[in-house]
């Protein structure tokens, strides 16, 4: 059953790395039921949302909530390297690869495991070693290592910088140079209605520098029917 080892590792390591790309380097969102990150991030959120309902106030609750993207991409991260510590576990476990590693416990798949995985973080204790065509594949699996924890370190300032862009937008408090509110006028960007008529107005001109008097003077929707001309 072993020559199965080297087919699944690379199954296992393809399948790593094609969620690798489609989530990280892939500038558009990708659609798929049951991709390994949907399926992360769902396991993540539901108890996580679960646990922020038992908060009784609205703040608390929130603070809780904004905790479950950040977790869900380490986690991520520890899904992708114990896979790929799999993957190559695999590979070098395979009759092709497992007579080149030496070092106790010769032949067994512990030993290829750790052996992988010290070779994916570059730890390299030197108990076990590889010889012959395996060093190349140890040789892959420590830069595979590097890249992937050079792609995720280069994706972090990008994910904040988004998430400052969508705060700034949506969230931005109403001044004395606002038509409308800033949140209601760019989510009536992204639907279907018909005007931005149907945001809340001012119901007085004088608005403070910072914009608070005016947030808390914004009243009901504008009504979008013509004025009555006098007679």
């Amino acid at each position: 059953m072993r020559w199965l080892a080297l087919p699944a590792g690379i199954v296992v390591l393809v399948g790593t790395f094609l969620d690798v790309f489609r989530t990280m380097v892939m500038p558009r969102a990708v659609r798929g039921r049951y991709r390994l990150t949907r399926v992360l991030f769902l396991a993540v959120w539901r108890p996580w949302r679960l646990l922020a309902l038992r908060v009784k106030t609205q703040q608390a609750r929130e603070r809780v909530l904004a905790g479950a993207a950040p977790m869900s991409l380490f986690v991520l991260l520890a899904a992708w390297a114990a896979l790929s510590t799999v993957g190559y576990g695999l590979v070098l476990w395979s009759p092709a690869f497992v007579h080149g590693v030496h070092g106790s416990g010769d032949g067994s798949f512990t030993t290829a495991l750790y052996f992988s995985g010290t070779s994916l973080f570059t730890i390299g204790f030197g108990d076990v070693v590889a010889t012959g065509l395996t060093r190349a594949v140890v040789i892959v699996e420590g830069a595979t290592g590097l890249g992937l924890v050079a792609v995720v370190i280069g994706y972090l300032p990008v994910l904040y910088q988004a998430f400052n862009r969508r705060e700034s937008t949506h969230l931005r408090e109403p001044t004395v140079h606002d038509e409308q509110p800033g949140a209601c006028f760019a989510i009536l960007a992204q639907t279907s209605l018909p005007e931005a008529g149907a945001c809340p107005r001012p119901i007085s001109a004088g608005v403070g520098a910072g914009g608070r008097a005016g947030a808390a003077a914004w009243t009901g929707p504008r009504s979008t029917e013509p004025a009555a001309r006098p007679p």
